[in-house]
C-alpha cells in the first residue's frame, strides 16, 4: 500500500521501501523520533518540488502468519491474511501502484533499504524501454549480489524472501544479470556502510558501477535508514542528489520548440553575426542555441556548477580558436561557413573533448555558449578577419536593427 507523509500535489514524488521484517517504522529514529522524509522536507527547494510517501508491503521473518492465512483463507470470507510473498511479486504489487495509484506524477524518485532495494530494481526493470516514471534510485545497504545472513537464516525460517536474498540465489543472479544488460536505467546512487555487518561491501554495489555513484558513510546497517538530524551525512548528500536531480528535471524541461524572433536582435553576438553577413539561418539558428545555454547557466548556479562551466567555455573557445585558423588562412572560404564549422566541431566533441559531469548539457547547450562568449566584449569571438569594436557594433546598430 502507499502511505503518503508530505502530498501537497507536486510532479515529483520520492518514494521509501523498506527490507526485510521492515515496515514504515524503518524510516524513524526512535531517538529523536525524526524520520528520514521530515528531515529531507527541512530543506526549502525539497519542500517545494516533492511529494513523500511509504511504500508498504507484508514481510515477517518467521512464517507463523503465513501458515495461520492458508487456514483462514478457505474457511474466512474476509481477505486472505498476509503472507511472505516472493521480491518479484512484491514489485509487481509495487507496479500496480505506479500505475494506477500515482499516475499524476511525472517523477518517482526510490529510496530503498536492504531487500527493498531489490524490489525496487525489479519494478525499474520492468519499465525498461518505456516512458518511465522512475527517474532516481537511491540504494541503502541493499544486498545485490546477496547476503550470507540469509544462509543461517534458513536454518530457522522457510521464509521465500529468506531464500532469494541468499548469494547466487535464482533471484540474485537472474536480477543482476538484467540489471546489467540494461541501457535505459535511471540514474542509481549506491549507499556503502562503514560498520555494515549484514551486506559486505562488494555486494552493497553491483558490478560495472561507476566510483561517482557511491557512497560511503559511517553507519551501520540500521542506522543507515533512521538520520538522528538532517546534519547526518546520509540526509545531506541525498539532499544534494535530490537537487541534482532538480536541475537535471529542469534542462529536460527546456522549451526546445520556443520561438526566437527578434528577443535577441540588440545583442552583441547577433551584431557580429549580421556584420559578417552570415546566412539567415545560421543566424536562426545561433539565436536559439543560444537560449538554451542562457537557461542552462540559470539552472546550475553552485560554486561547483559555475566551474565546471568555467571550464567548458574555455574548451569550447579553444576549439572556435582551432577553426577560426582554418578561416584566416583561406581552408574556410566564408563567415556562415565558419560559424557552421565551429557548431559542427562542438557537437562532435561533445561526448569527447567537451564531455562533463554535467551529463545533462548536450550539444545543443554548447552550440549556443559560443555565442554566449561572443556576447562578452571582452572576449575575442568574431566571425570576420576583422575585429569590430564595441562603439562600431553599437554604430551597426543603431543603422541597421
Amino acid at each position: 500500500m502507499i502511505e503518503y507523509i508530505s502530498r501537497k500535489n507536486k510532479k515529483n514524488l520520492i518514494l521509501f521501501i523498506h527490507g526485510l521484517t521492515g515496515s514504515n517504522e524503518t524510516w524513524i529514529n526512535e531517538e529523536s523520533n525524526a524520520s528520514f522524509s521530515e528531515l529531507l522536507l527541512k530543506d526549502e527547494k525539497i519542500n517545494n518540488h516533492f511529494d513523500t510517501a511509504y511504500f508498504e508491503y507484508f514481510t515477517s521473518f518467521l512464517n507463523v502468519k503465513q501458515k495461520y492465512g492458508i487456514f483462514k483463507s478457505i474457511f474466512s470470507k474476509n481477505k486472505t491474511a498476509p503472507i511472505n510473498i516472493s521480491i518479484k511479486e512484491i514489485s509487481q504489487l509495487l507496479n500496480t501502484r505506479i500505475d494506477y495509484e500515482l499516475i499524476n506524477y511525472d517523477n518517482i524518485i526510490l529510496i530503498a533499504h536492504s531487500m527493498g532495494g531489490l524490489v525496487a530494481k525489479n519494478s525499474i526493470l520492468n519499465y525498461v524501454n518505456t516512458n518511465s516514471k522512475l527517474k532516481l534510485f537511491i540504494s541503502l545497504a541493499v544486498p545485490h549480489l546477496g547476503s550470507d545472513l540469509a544462509n543461517y537464516g534458513e536454518f530457522i525460517s522457510s521464509n521465500i524472501q529468506m531464500k532469494e536474498l541468499q548469494p547466487l540465489s535464482n533471484e540474485i543472479i537472474n536480477l543482476q544479470s538484467q540489471w546489467l544488460k540494461s541501457t535505459s536505467l535511471p540514474v542509481s546512487k549506491y549507499y556503502i556502510g562503514a560498520y555494515e555487518g549484514v551486506v559486505n561491501n562488494n555486494s552493497a554495489v553491483p558490478l560495472n558501477t561507476d566510483k561517482k555513484d557511491i557512497v560511503h558513510v559511517n553507519e551501520n546497517h540500521r542506522s543507515i535508514c533512521k538520520p538522528k538530524d538532517e546534519n547526518n551525512i546520509v540526509i545531506s548528500s541525498v539532499s544534494v542528489i535530490l537537487k541534482e536531480f532538480l536541475k537535471n528535471d529542469s534542462v529536460d524541461d527546456i522549451d526546445y520548440d520556443f520561438t526566437v524572433d527578434s528577443q535577441y536582435d540588440n545583442e552583441y553576438f547577433v551584431l557580429k553575426l549580421l556584420i559578417a553577413d552570415v546566412h539567415e539561418s545560421s543566424i536562426k539558428d545561433s539565436k536559439k542555441h543560444f537560449y538554451y545555454s542562457e537557461v542552462i547557466r540559470k539552472i546550475f548556479t553552485s560554486k561547483q556548477d559555475k566551474i565546471t562551466l568555467k571550464q567548458m567555455y574555455a574548451r569550447i573557445e579553444s576549439l572556435y580558436s582551432d577553426i577560426y585558423g582554418l578561416y584566416t588562412s583561406g581552408k574556410i572560404s566564408t563567415s556562415t561557413e565558419l560559424v557552421s564549422a565551429v557548431h559542427q566541431k562542438i557537437i562532435a566533441e561533445d561526448k569527447l573533448f567537451l564531455k562533463s559531469v554535467l551529463e545533462k548539457i548536450d550539444g545543443l547547450h554548447k552550440k549556443g555558449m559560443i555565442h554566449q562568449l561572443a556576447n562578452d566584449m571582452q572576449k575575442d569571438i568574431f566571425w570576420l578577419n576583422e575585429k569590430s569594436t564595441e562603439d562600431e557594433l553599437n554604430k551597426f546598430k543603431a543603422e541597421n536593427v
